[in-house]
């Protein structure tokens, strides 16, 4: 079946004659059937292709197991670098089969549907724009255009050193080609080390920095200039990178390699404006490390002090916090909720069975660590841990906790932990009949623990059928630790954090560093650890700091590290950073990361409900507000704290308020809920309620800072992209009678 024809995938050379895919003078050979799915796929590219055909077409004649394509599929991805996540090359199409949908030419120039011929090559492409160049020359017109002119003369010099050629410059712009791409990114490195030799003789309001992003793609030649994907992509790139710095992507730091003394920043993969795929982007590490000196860690993103700044944090934190200590219990909603279109469950507290009652934390553990991997199965709805873990304790009725939170099936079960011995009863429950569909005992060593939960999973995709997707099935297979030592040590730090005090937080911290010391590399511990520092400069906990900002530092430094393999919640803190910084769209980018990964995530959705208020989409907001709440039915104040403002922003002002009154309801030491409802009162024309408010707030601000609040006060705290919708809100707390200051 194998045809002797060449053609290009994507920027890869596939020969089928040889069985190989080469780039960059780097070849890989592929198993003859891997080939032979590939050229397959090639000859009808774009379309849906079921397994079936696949099959018969390409093992004709041949009986193999169903694992056969799957397996064939992870090698082809493996070999072109594709993520099954966010492919490039081939799409999984969940119960329908696969989709070549990578970028087909022939090896040579690609002829257009006029005949006319548009030269195509590989290039290496830079592409700089200046920082606040409005600002700028707003400020000094004359002065900034001279400094601007002196800087592009020195790049075109650069460039031309480095065997490169400008291709234009846009205003404040430079667009730039080079024959290789070791000489990009040594002629970038040099320019702005150029730049910053420069700008360190300027006065600070003279200052013109720029964002250089580079690229290795596929590039249009048409008089003169160059299009398509690789220049966009490009500038894209040039918008990741901080002021001063440089933005790479994948394909220019792997095969740059080692050829340049430099280190680099992976930043993830990226979101971009008019890129359909996320981009896989670097930072590129100016400062070469001392010898003598640990290297500080770069920043993942680029932070800034000041009083706005610092009181920022207090509202977009409520995303991530659920303060259990200051949280009264949500009465059961009245209304009955309807069943999820696919399979629904709750995971109810494993009993400890234990001899021992501080192995407390890990029969909890296990019942995360179960909620967490159901919760990874797309075709499965989980009700979130807030909300089952509120019956701890109780003896429970399972057919109305069932209708209670509105699922099919209800899981309960046990943890026996004795030396070095592990015994896990589960149990699954019809919640319509109150039926046992299964109850199982999983004994073994304490070593094989995640094994044993890996069983209970199984048992309940067995159970209820549910048909797992290659991605599915790929994040099953991802391990956080493998060390069961740092996993116990980490579930004693979450039950310790889940206390939710001062003290509570300092003993988690000790926890999770006793776990990265066994296990340096585990995600989960830097992201928790993140959480910590993150909520406690909230909670202005860092009194034996240097500085509240100190632990933001912390928190940026521990998630930066969560990235290796990150998880829902390492993405829910990350947008909070995100919009802390007003980095609106790399915000609700993270939000949507975290529930790709756990479509289940309460924390997800909101996140990605704060992220989008905050930049103008609070119709949208409102559905993923709802959302959370649908996973978590006994939800706590910071879901109608979003919910109420994403109304508030559009105007209906009856439904905010009843909204927020419930939220102050479930936590009244919540000053946001508050701050939001003045506002709907002020703008609402409802003055003297929003004056009895008013006295409830200064009441709030009393007790915690000694003094009456004032708008001043929340200057920095509501992060609106868009200034007409800032003021909308402050002149709400105007006209509610809050004093300005």
């Amino acid at each position: 079946m194998i045809s002797d024809n060449k053609f290009n995938l994507s920027g890869w050379c596939v020969d089928p004659r040889t069985g190989e895919i080469s780039r960059e003078g780097k070849a890989k050979k592929l198993e003859p059937k891997v080939m032979d799915l590939l050229v397959y796929m090639s000859r009808r590219p774009g379309e849906a292709l079921s397994r079936e055909e696949i099959l018969e077409s390409v093992w004709t004649d041949v009986v193999v197991g169903y694992d056969a394509l799957t397996s064939a599929v992870i090698k082809l991805r493996k070999a072109f670098g594709d993520d099954a996540r966010h492919p490039k090359i081939i799409e999984t199409l969940p119960k329908k089969g696969y989709r070549l949908i990578g970028a087909l030419s022939s090896p040579d120039s690609v002829n257009n549907t006029s005949g006319d011929k548009l030269e195509r090559k590989l290039a290496a492409i830079l592409y700089g724009d200046v920082v606040d160049y409005s600002r700028l020359t707003e400020q000094d017109e004359e002065g900034t255009h001279q400094i601007l002119s002196a800087y592009l003369d020195a790049m075109s010099q650069a460039i031309t050193h480095h065997n490169g050629a400008v291709i234009h410059y846009a205003g404040d712009a430079v667009l730039a080609k080079f024959h290789t791409v070791t000489d990009a990114l040594g002629c970038a490195v040099d320019i702005q080390r150029d730049l910053a030799a420069r700008n360190a003789r300027q006065a600070a309001d003279q200052v013109v920095q720029f964002r250089l992003g580079l690229n290795l793609g596929d590039v249009i030649v048409d008089r003169d200039d160059i299009y398509g994907e690789g220049v966009n992509v490009a500038a894209r790139l040039e918008s990741l990178a901080d002021p001063g710095g440089i933005c790479i992507s994948e394909a220019v730091r792997s095969t740059v390699g080692h050829k340049l003394p430099l280190n680099y920043e992976f930043l993830g993969e990226q979101m971009v404006k008019n890129i359909a795929e996320p981009i896989r982007a670097y930072r590129v590490l100016l400062t070469p490390p001392e010898p003598s000196v640990k290297p500080a860690r770069r920043t993942l993103l680029p932070w800034f002090a000041g009083a706005s700044a610092l009181a920022v944090v207090v509202i977009l934190g409520f995303s991530l916090l659920h303060d259990r200590s200051e949280t009264v219990q949500t009465p059961a909603p009245t209304a009955v909720l309807a069943l999820p279109d696919k399979p629904s469950i709750a995971v109810m507290p494993f009993i400890n069975n234990g001899n021992k009652q501080e192995d407390e934390y890990f029969s909890d553990g296990i019942t995360d660590d179960l909620i967490t991997d159901l919760s990874n199965i797309s075709g499965l709805f989980v009700i979130s841990r807030n909300s089952t873990f509120s019956y701890k304790g109780q003896a429970v009725d399972v057919k109305k906790v069932a209708r209670t939170l509105g699922v099919r099936y209800i899981l309960e079960g046990s943890v026996r932990r004795s030396g070095n011995r592990v015994r896990i009863n589960s149990q699954l429950v019809d919640g319509m009949t109150g039926g046992h569909l299964w109850a199982e005992r999983f004994d073994g060593s304490l070593e094989n623990v995640f094994e044993l939960q890996d069983q209970v999973t199984s048992q309940i995709i067995s159970a209820l059928a549910l048909e797992l997707t290659e991605s599915d099935e790929m994040q099953r297979a991802i391990f956080e630790t493998s060390d069961v030592a740092a996993y116990d040590e980490y579930l004693k730090g979450w039950e310790q954090y889940r206390h939710f005090t001062r003290e509570s937080f300092r003993q988690a911290e000790l926890h999770f560093r006793e776990a990265l010391e066994i296990d340096p590399n585990y995600s989960r511990a830097h992201a928790a650890l993140a959480l910590i520092y993150w909520t406690a400069a909230q909670k202005r906990w860092h009194e034996n700091r240097s500085s509240t900002f100190a632990g933001w530092v912390q928190a940026r430094q521990e998630i930066e590290k969560s990235m290796s393999n990150p998880t829902s919640l390492a993405h829910s803190i990350m947008s909070a950073m995100y919009l802390y910084n007003r980095r609106y769209d790399e915000a609700v980018v993270e939000a949507r990361r975290a529930i790709a990964l756990n479509a289940n995530s309460p924390d997800g959705y909101l996140a990605l409900a704060n992220s989008l208020i905050f930049s103008g989409q609070s119709q949208e907001a409102i559905n993923m507000a709802k959302k959370a709440i649908r996973l978590d039915p006994n939800y706590t104040a910071p879901y109608l704290s979003s919910l109420g403002l994403a109304h508030f922003d559009l105007k209906n002002y009856g439904e905010a308020a009843d909204i927020l009154r419930r939220s102050i309801a479930i936590n009244s030491k919540d000053q946001t809920p508050y701050l939001i409802l003045i506002a709907t009162y002020g703008q609402s024309g409802e003055k003297e309620k929003a004056l009895a408010i008013l006295d409830q707030v200064n009441q709030l601000y009393q007790l915690e800072y000694g003094r009456d609040f004032s708008i001043d006060w929340i200057q920095g705290q509501f992060p609106y992209q868009d200034k007409v919708d800032r003021e909308f809100f402050l002149q709400g707390l105007k006209k509610g009678g809050a004093p300005q200051s």
